[in-house]
């Protein structure tokens, strides 16, 4: 399955930091077969056997020595799919004028890459916040805070189906998570939490209860709550996990206080978790909703989509290859939501997952209009179709 879209004509180069894991492995496949001059990956580890023949360019190199350093051109853009890039490789990026498009979603780290972008006063800039959680997360909290002058609380809500094993990578982070404790905006004020002390439940599945969630330092929370700091007073993000006993289970645990044993020995765990039998299912579901003053709900919009590794590698090389040249813009940090709309997001998504979609119902608080299912614009409008190659390969 691959993409096409026109790419504009500054880029150079699309680097792929991280390249060898699934989602890398996938973004790449999709740029493949787009106008840009070369995919480059990058890993501490060379590709599996036997792939070299189909890979790109590959540069095999342990991001997180604190010599490394990348031939960066103007016009480049590099994604990043690993947290041990250093912040430095940040400020590299944007001194020759590329474009740095991070995954994270570790507040600490972000920050970090933020603090480098801004300090290295260069004519590039750094995109976060991409991807499904953080990304598609803060463009849907975006709309219902924006068509919603009301709302003055928001609840983000992810549920991961665990039908399908996610990376070693990002299996440590979930672990090594629990035990951070993290600032979230409550009531205007900032207060510290841990993971799992608060709880609620939210309609995941249309026709259903109404699912077990908790608390969990999602980016997406502090970065929305500086970015809506006028009308929103309350930002706050929960994950839950398919099947619901899994996150009963996991809501346990954390209140009995083993959150720091897991996140000590997270390596391990993964591991172990890794060897497990799958259940559940492989879909990811995201909710989000607006309260008013009144606890009265002003806005809830649901996205349902399959396999979360397929929808990140899309909305990667969508925003690599839509994120405007560097000449363009002032700012040296700029989220998702600043350079795809949802309706592009979800247009990109189900260009390679056509059963996604997004639902919106609209609260007693009488709010503007919302997104109906099926309202998204199709993968023609937004230039992404799958199957069809590029004109120039």
């Amino acid at each position: 399955m691959t993409l096409h879209r026109q790419v504009a004509p500054e880029i150079t180069g699309i680097w792929v930091l991280g390249g060898t894991g699934a989602v890398g492995q996938q973004v790449s496949r999709l740029l493949q077969r787009q106008r840009v001059d070369e995919v480059v990956t990058v890993s501490r580890r060379a590709p599996a056997t036997g792939a070299q023949a189909r890979w790109p360019r590959h540069v095999q190199l342990d991001l997180k020595q604190p010599d490394a350093s990348l031939p960066f051109r103007r016009g480049d853009r590099v994604i990043n799919l690993t947290e041990r890039t250093p912040p430095s490789l940040v400020a590299e990026t944007v001194r020759h004028g590329a474009v740095f498009i991070d995954s994270s979603a570790s507040p600490a780290y972000v920050q970090n890459l933020r603090r480098a972008a801004v300090e290295a006063t260069g004519p590039g800039y750094l995109v976060d916040c991409v991807g499904m959680a953080p990304g598609l997360t803060n463009m849907m909290a975006h709309r219902v805070a924006n068509r919603n002058p009301m709302t003055r609380r928001l609840e983000i809500a992810v549920e991961l189906g665990l039908g399908k094993h996610a990376g070693l990578a990002a299996t440590e982070w979930v672990l090594r998570s629990l035990s951070h404790s993290y600032d979230a905006t409550i009531d205007g004020a900032v207060r510290n939490l841990r993971p799992g002390q608060l709880r609620d439940r939210f309609p995941f599945h249309a026709g259903t209860p109404a699912r077990l969630a908790v608390n969990f330092p999602f980016v997406e929370q502090s970065v929305l709550a500086g970015e809506l700091s006028g009308p929103c007073t309350t930002v706050l993000s929960y994950l839950a996990l398919d099947p619901p006993w899994v996150t009963a289970a996991l809501a346990r645990l954390l209140r009995w206080g083993t959150g720091d044993f897991l996140s000590r020995n997270a390596g391990h765990a993964a591991g172990l978790l890794l060897r497990l039998p799958t259940f559940g299912s492989t879909a990811t579901r995201v909710v989000v909703r607006g309260f008013d003053d009144g606890g009265r709900k002003t806005s809830e919009l649901r996205f349902v989509t399959g396999d979360q590794t397929d929808a990140t590698a899309a909305v990667f090389a969508a925003i690599a290859l839509a994120a405007p040249a560097p000449s363009l813009i002032s700012n040296p940090t700029l989220t998702a939501a600043d350079v795809l709309s949802l309706e592009e997001t979800v247009a990109v998504i189900q260009a390679v997952q056509p059963e996604a979609h997004l639902d919106s119902k609209t609260g007693s608080a009488g709010c503007g209009p919302g997104i109906q299912r099926g309202a998204a614009p199709s993968a023609r409008s937004t230039g992404f179709h799958p199957h069809r190659r590029s004109k120039r390969q």
